[in-house]
């Protein structure tokens, strides 16, 4: 049966001719003289314009109490049924809503959308009873639960952000190694894509490196800002950079006045030596070497300080001691000797010159050793000379005895 029904001529030229067709079997077609497939088939032929439109005027906004459009499965029996709204293009079913009741003795209820992709139908959006979405998965099991099957390459959530040019933020699962995947977080600038962080399924978090081998690994290769800072009145710098090794360390500054910030403490690392610094100024250097320096960016030694050394105490290793001056082979010089060797050197035997002191130094201890010999050897020529005065004494005493006895004898 064919039902036409026709406007007034006066409205033809604003409408289209409408009508209604109901088929054999009960179909009823609007707009279309063929409906297929379904009680009802709406076929609007004018492009962007709405098939089917239904409206609901009612102050009553309860939910539950007034339906756009209500569809309903009279199956009672079967607990696992769907109801579709499905756009369908050229009968190949493209996209549809699903309203899925889980079980029918219980009022219960999700929605699924579905799309296809060449022959695979997937639900891609889910809403469970529980409110749960689930992108990618029938069974949410959060508020919001993401599931991809791995691409290397893919995000699997992007937050995007246009003005002319392409900034974006991305989430992309990817394989750390054998049996550790992990998610890194992605921006790009509309230029340059860069994995800033990466979280580890080991636990460990990486930032500016996808593969960290601690709880906290942090990467700044090639760039001149820290690494890690803490920036009020007071921070803390990681400086790091792999192409500069002057920039590499820990840097603790504070700001002045003047709100200037000041250098108090930073360990660098140039050419394998490690520094101490305050005030952005050198103050202790340990060279790749070993040799300390205070004062000094370039110590020679196993320490050479640059300025005056106070301590209480002191004590030095040595190997040598001037004890031999007391051994009986010991070739004392005698003090014409030592007078000769004054009058041709300026300086006393064994006693670095005054030219050689100033060019080289002078080792505290070796001249130690050789200050207690020349005082060992002054206090055996004492010694000696002690003796030589005790002797003269001796026989001064016995001459003026004898003298005063030949006095008395002779009457003079």
């Amino acid at each position: 049966m064919k039902l036409r029904f026709l406007l007034p001529l006066f409205l033809a030229p604003l409408f289209v001719e409408a009508q209604i067709t109901v088929n054999g079997s009960g179909d009823v077609g609007i707009g279309t003289t063929t409906p297929l497939g379904g009680r009802l088939d709406v076929y609007q032929a004018t492009a962007r314009s709405n098939a089917a439109r239904f409206e609901v005027n009612n102050a009553d906004t309860t939910v539950g109490f007034d339906y756009g459009i209500y569809l309903k499965n009279r199956n009672a029996t079967n607990g696992n049924f769907a109801s579709v709204v499905n756009w369908d293009a050229n009968n190949n079913g493209n996209a549809w809503i699903q309203f899925i009741n889980l079980d029918h003795t219980t009022p219960k209820g999700a929605i699924s959308f579905v799309t296809r992709n060449g022959g695979s139908y997937d639900r891609r959006l889910y809403i469970n009873e529980d409110g749960n979405v689930g992108v990618g998965t029938t069974n949410p099991n959060a508020s919001v639960d993401i599931w991809k099957s791995y691409s290397a390459g893919a995000d699997s959530l992007r937050f995007s952000y246009n003005d002319g040019s392409d900034y974006w933020m991305g989430v992309q699962p990817y394989v750390v190694g054998a049996g550790n995947v992990g998610y890194k977080f992605r921006t790009n600038n509309d230029t340059t894509t860069v994995d800033t962080l990466a979280l580890t399924g080991a636990g460990n978090v990486g930032i500016g490196t996808t593969s960290p081998t601690a709880k906290l690994d942090i990467h700044a290769p090639n760039q001149t800002p820290a690494a890690f800072r803490m920036n009020k009145y007071y921070y803390l710098a990681l400086l790091g950079n792999e192409t500069t090794d002057s920039a590499a360390g820990i840097s603790f500054t504070t700001k002045d006045s003047g709100g200037v910030g000041r250098t108090g403490f930073i360990i660098q690392n140039p050419d394998g030596a490690l520094r101490l610094l305050t005030d952005s100024t050198d103050r202790f250097r340990v060279s790749a070497n070993g040799d300390v320096g205070i004062g000094t960016t370039t110590p020679g030694h196993k320490l050479e300080v640059n300025g005056t050394v106070r301590a209480t105490s002191f004590i030095s290793d040595t190997t040598t001691y001037a004890d031999f001056v007391f051994d009986e082979d010991y070739d004392l010089p005698s003090l014409s000797e030592v007078e000769a060797h004054i009058d041709e050197h300026g300086h006393l035997p064994d006693i670095p010159s005054e030219a050689e002191a100033m060019a080289h130094g002078i080792d505290l201890a070796a001249m130690q050793v050789k200050l207690l010999q020349k005082i060992e050897e002054l206090t055996l020529h004492q010694i000696a000379q002690e003796k030589r005065l005790n002797a003269q004494s001796q026989r001064i005493e016995a001459l003026e005895t004898e003298n005063h006895q030949l006095r008395s004898a002779t009457g003079f």
